[in-house]
């Protein structure tokens, strides 16, 4: 059975599309986890504050006293 080029070849054009959609997919949601361990509001700051970090892991507040 001989190779359809004309099934195949609109399938081949989709690869890079759906690539590059997953890549920047995948990447928003990563950036989204990540910043949501900083304290950063405004302006990104990269650094993880391991209190918010333990907060999140363990149920309790940062920002609870005691």
């Amino acid at each position: 059975m001989a190779l359809r080029w004309s099934k195949v070849s609109p399938q081949l054009a989709l690869i890079p599309a759906l690539t590059v959609t997953l890549v920047a997919f995948a990447g928003a949601i990563g950036w989204t986890i990540w910043m949501s361990f900083t304290r950063s509001r405004r302006f990104p700051d990269y650094a993880i504050d391991p209190a918010v970090w333990r907060a999140s892991m363990t149920g309790f507040s940062a920002t609870a006293s005691g």
